[in-house]
């Protein structure tokens, strides 16, 4: 799945070395960031700063492409040009806003416009906010990398790591069925899949049930070993009952 980039609005145009602290290193190479938000705090940028570099070092250097800007392009001598990320293996969020950048001293600094910058506030915040739960994720994934041996597990002990809103429903309509599919829903394979760690803006709070709280969701890249090789998936978490429960699609 390649990225597309289609526009970018409020470029920051004017660039002072204050702005240009914001680097990391991406595989060895240098890359900056630049905030048209100049408002941010200092512990803001440093968050945003490190997860961008937590999500890049999964993104291979070949699995991108390099577009010099043209004199036709809207943000001619705002930007130097744009960074695509072309492979299919999809490990960043679809919300990740790299694109554009500016080239000062031999670094690429990429640009963050204001909406890109308020996403990012939000998901601190967000994120911030529910610490307590999100540090309860990873014990929830373990099993779900080792697999499951369900052979020695209740009903209630597999509903504990599976859920979707329509579960009630089909758990009245055929109660065996509706075990046997989520015993089999729960994977059994020992390494199948490998975690890509979650970026802030993988977490969102959606609203799952019908007049229902909002409940804390974390959209997870993985990669999943199949025989054809590895390929990009992406796993619906949902916080609900003081637990983490994979949300997969009906069966």
């Amino acid at each position: 799945m390649k990225k597309i980039i289609i526009a970018v609005s409020m470029l920051p145009v004017c660039v002072s070395m204050a702005q240009t602290n914001w680097v990391f290193q991406w595989h060895g190479q240098e890359r900056g960031i630049i905030f048209a938000q100049t408002n941010l705090s200092k512990s803001v940028k440093a968050a945003i700063r490190d997860d961008i570099a937590q999500v890049m070092a999964k993104i291979a250097i070949i699995d991108t492409e390099i577009h010099p800007a043209r004199p036709n392009n809207p943000n001619y001598g705002m930007v130097d040009g744009l960074m695509n990320i072309r492979s299919g293996r999809h490990v960043y969020p679809d919300a990740f806003p790299i694109g554009y950048y500016r080239e000062i001293n031999g670094v690429p600094y990429f640009l963050l416009n204001e909406e890109d910058c308020a996403l990012y506030v939000a998901a601190i915040g967000l994120t911030n906010s529910a610490a307590v739960k999100i540090s309860k994720f990873p014990a929830t994934l373990l099993p779900f990398t080792n697999g499951f041996n369900t052979a020695n597990m209740t009903l209630k002990q597999k509903e504990a790591y599976i859920w979707n809103p329509k579960f009630s429903e089909m758990k009245k309509e055929d109660i065996t069925k509706y075990e046997a599919d989520i015993t089999e829903a729960l994977p059994k394979m020992k390494d199948w899949m490998t975690v890509v760690p979650p970026s802030v803006l993988s977490y969102s709070h959606e609203d799952w049930e019908e007049n229902g709280k909002p409940l804390l969701t974390c959209n997870l890249n993985v990669i999943v070993n199949s025989v054809n090789g590895p390929r990009p998936f992406t796993l619906i978490f949902i916080f609900k009952d003081g637990t983490w429960r994979w949300c997969p699609e009906i069966f």
